[in-house]
């Protein structure tokens, strides 16, 4: 009988659909969530247990059946291109009856039989919803065990479209026949599965998913640290981030069931990789994350995941992009104290201190020197020194005939950045990430102006390899950005 079901599908779906070249049609087939009869010989009864659907028109004994499917599975863009209600008829009525189908206008509870309400408003001739919309019909035949099909494209068009979906009813299109005429279908009840009501619905499914690039600090993230946030970052070379529904985005580690959200009250668009290209800032609780994904880290092992962020920008067009994140359980005093020594020829850029009245500029000489400390040693009051010397173009304003001049000069600056509030520290594998909280300064050795002193509430300090970094602000570049300052002698003590 599954065969037959099978090419009944297949016939259906044979019937000319235009269907765009670049989609593919795709059909699902839903079984009834909900279904029952009713009958007008048993007013007070609810027949929601029974395995038999029955359509009937008899002057004593009318009876119609309900059906509701749930279609939420559907996704949000599918463009729904037929659907089909089909039951089994296993009993067909003695002369070819024309059946209807309709649209039910209120909701209705299945029941479990019996007449004791329970559970209560269970559904009984009595009180029974009403219909509305189109009505479809269908001739029975005379043929027992056959399929019936009733074309509902445009119902289920109607309800994916956000209308209501209450189900619907089936009955006879001329009831109170002095003659009873009665076809008697399959349930959801049956014992045979494959032969329960069905909701066969053909679609095109019209989602586009952008490729995203996305970064998730800090990373690595030591499991000892205190840090309340995961900050990720989403880049997308096509569309645009500003564009995200922020409801959409989730976060999951690929092979786990469990599923984050970000805080909703929070992010921020901004050019955090200094790419040119805009990145939206988004966090999740960090709490949560360890609770669902990395309990299992032991000891001093060390687990690489793959963080999996996505979303919408629009029910069609969707975002997904996969990183890398490292999760380790360092040795108390992984590092004691992490000291960097700079090359006196080195060079650096400076991307952009815009409130320090600094233009871009790439250095002609770049010092750094700092000390970095773990949070678990006392002995270390720990803070994050970085200081970069060297020549940088500083606006002054002058006056020539009367106007104002804006004139670039090459002055000798030194800027200090200092990190003295860690969220969070680690190092492995010659790379240190710190984030925190600090300020930044910057002197100019040959005015000999005070120096200008910046807050930064985000801050960031990494090394990687012979690479080190910093930046900070409000955000995390928004005031300070300086990358590619090359190192050397690197050592853990």
């Amino acid at each position: 009988m599954k065969k037959i079901f099978d090419a009944f599908i297949l016939a259906l779906i044979l019937v000319p659909i235009l269907v765009p070249v670049s989609f593919a049609l795709e059909t699902v087939s839903l079984s009834s969530s909900m279904d029952a009869r009713v009958e007008l010989a048993d007013q007070n009864k609810n027949f929601g247990d029974s395995v038999n659907l029955n359509v009937r028109s008899d002057v004593d004994n009318d009876m119609r059946s309900f059906l509701y499917f749930n279609i939420s599975s559907l996704q949000l863009n599918a463009e729904i291109k037929g659907a089909w209600l089909m039951l089994f008829m296993k009993d067909a009525p003695g002369v070819s009856r024309t059946y209807e189908v309709q649209q039910v206008n209120a909701a209705w509870v299945e029941g479990n039989g019996g007449s004791d309400n329970n559970p209560a408003g269970e559904m009984t001739w009595n009180n029974q919803p009403g219909v509305m919309g189109s009505v479809v019909t269908n001739n029975t035949g005379t043929t027992n065990n056959v399929w019936l099909s009733w074309n509902v494209t445009d119902h289920v068009m109607i309800m994916h479209n956000g209308s209501a979906n209450y189900g619907w009813r089936v009955k006879d299109m001329d009831e109170n026949s002095t003659v009873g005429r009665e076809a008697i279908f399959n349930s959801r009840e049956a014992s045979n599965m494959s032969l329960t009501p069905k909701l066969v619905v053909a679609y095109v499914n019209k989602t586009v998913v952008l490729p995203a690039m996305v970064d998730c600090r800090p990373n690595p993230l030591s499991v000892g640290s205190q840090i309340e946030w995961i900050n990720c970052f989403i880049e997308m070379n096509e569309g645009s981030v500003n564009d995200i529904n922020m409801s959409t985005i989730s976060l999951a580690v690929v092979d786990k069931s469990d599923v984050s959200y970000p805080d909703l009250s929070f992010s921020h668009i901004g050019d955090y990789d200094l790419d040119s290209i805009e990145d939206l800032q988004i966090r999740f609780n960090r709490g949560e994350m360890d609770e669902k994904y990395f309990t299992d880290i032991m000891g001093e092992e060390t687990f690489t995941f793959l963080l999996n962020v996505s979303g919408g920008i629009s029910p069609s067009l969707l975002f997904d992009g996969i990183t890398n994140f490292t999760v380790i359980k360092p040795p108390e005093k992984l590092f004691g104290k992490y000291m960097i020594n700079s090359t006196s020829s080195s060079k650096g850029v400076i991307h952009k201190i815009p409130h320090l009245d600094l233009n871009d500029f790439n250095h002609k000489k770049t010092g750094l020197d700092g000390y970095f400390f773990s949070l678990g040693d006392p002995k270390y009051a720990g803070m994050t020194r970085v200081v970069i010397t060297g020549q940088m173009d500083v606006e002054k304003i002058v006056m020539k005939g009367g106007e104002e001049i804006v004139l670039m000069k090459k002055q000798p600056v030194v800027v200090t950045a200092v990190m003295n509030n860690y969220d969070d520290c680690s190092a492995r594998n010659n790379k240190i990430y710190c984030e925190g909280s600090g300020w930044v300064m910057i002197s100019n050795k040959k005015t000999g102006e005070a120096p200008m002193k910046h807050n930064l509430d985000k801050m960031v300090v990494a090394v990687n390899g012979k690479k080190a970094s910093v930046q900070g602000g409000d955000f995390w570049n928004d005031v300070f950005s300086v990358t590619d300052i090359p190192i050397k002698n690197k050592k853990i003590v």
